[in-house]
Formats: structure tokens, C-alpha cells, sequence
């Protein structure tokens, strides 16, 4: 018998789109990534040599997913360890849920994404981060990220309009940097 416990594997997909000259904060990104408490089923990693549209890019990755739900982690971006562990555990009957943040630079995430979730809000700006987690059927529903500018932002207020449920949680699980 083992002393050591199988780590817990959660049904979410991790994509984190990236370009060549960010390697050293992708390689900062991942460590974060793997220093979860809890493992995601997958992490999905795309070096956008091509410079295709970002949101081109990201939909590769979510094409590939096969899990319940998806995060798309930006490569300039830290999870704290419990990040995962956390928007999972408020995540029972909601299609997107995302944690507050600190940020390194600037208070530019603090201020746009750390409050509850409301709908004026949605409707003048986006407000939701992208590395929180998200239904992927609901995602897809929604039709995913399109090449338009706010494609992240576009994309929530197409799963509200469609009934989607979101979550904030009050609890600071990840960095923001620039």
C-alpha cells in the first residue's frame, strides 16, 4: 500500500494560446498551471507561429476539447494553486464561473474583473476573465470565440442571451499581468 495518494484529475481541459517571443511567461504560465491542487484532464498548448487572429488560435484548442469544461488560460497570466480547485467547487449549477484576481502593473484587472456577476455590466463591457471556467457544450453553443474585437466579451453576452448562469467568486485565485 502506497503512502502517497493519486492526484485528483478534474474534468476540465486547460488551452493556453501563446507566440514565440512570450516563452519565458508561457513557461512561468505552465509551472502555475502544474502547481494546481487539483490536476485538469488536460492542458492544451498552441504556439501561434503563424500569428493567425487570437481568437483563430484559441478555437484550434477548443476544437480538441473533450472535457465538460474548458478555461482558456492566457500565456502572460499565473494561477494560484487553488484556482481550479476553487471555481470548481462553485460551479454546480452554473455554465460560467470565475474567480477575482490580483494584478501585477496595474490595477486594471482588480477593477474589471473582481465583482459579482451583472447583466448592465455584461452589456457595456466585458466582465468576466477568460480563465475561469466555462460549460464547453455551452461555449460551443454560444459559438465560441469569433475574429471580431471583444471576442471574449461578445462571446458571454451570446451564452446570457442563450440563459447562461455565471458565477463570481469572491476569492483572489489568480494573477493578471501584464
Amino acid at each position: 500500500m502506497s503512502l502517497h495518494s493519486t492526484p485528483v484529475t478534474l474534468d476540465v481541459t486547460v488551452c493556453t494560446s501563446s507566440v514565440p517571443e512570450r516563452a519565458a511567461m508561457l513557461t512561468e504560465a505552465v509551472a502555475s498551471l502544474n502547481a494546481q491542487t487539483v490536476r485538469p484532464a488536460a492542458h492544451l498548448i498552441r504556439v501561434n507561429h503563424a500569428r493567425e487572429p487570437l481568437a483563430v488560435s484559441w478555437m484550434r484548442l477548443v476544437e480538441m476539447v473533450d472535457t465538460e469544461w474548458l478555461c482558456l488560460f492566457c500565456d502572460d497570466d499565473l494561477l494560484y494553486p487553488h484556482h481550479l480547485e476553487t471555481l470548481l467547487d462553485h460551479s454546480d449549477d452554473v455554465d460560467a464561473v470565475w474567480s477575482w484576481c490580483d494584478s501585477e502593473g496595474a490595477d486594471f484587472g482588480v477593477n474589471l474583473y473582481n465583482h459579482d456577476y451583472d447583466p448592465m455590466t455584461l452589456a457595456r463591457r466585458n466582465a468576466l476573465p477568460s480563465c475561469g471556467l466555462t460549460r464547453t457544450e455551452v461555449f460551443r453553443a454560444a459559438g465560441g470565440w469569433w475574429d471580431e474585437p471583444g471576442c471574449d466579451w461578445r462571446t458571454w453576452q451570446r451564452i446570457e442571451a442563450a440563459g447562461g448562469r455565471f458565477r463570481a467568486v469572491p476569492i483572489v485565485t489568480w494573477r493578471l499581468r501584464y
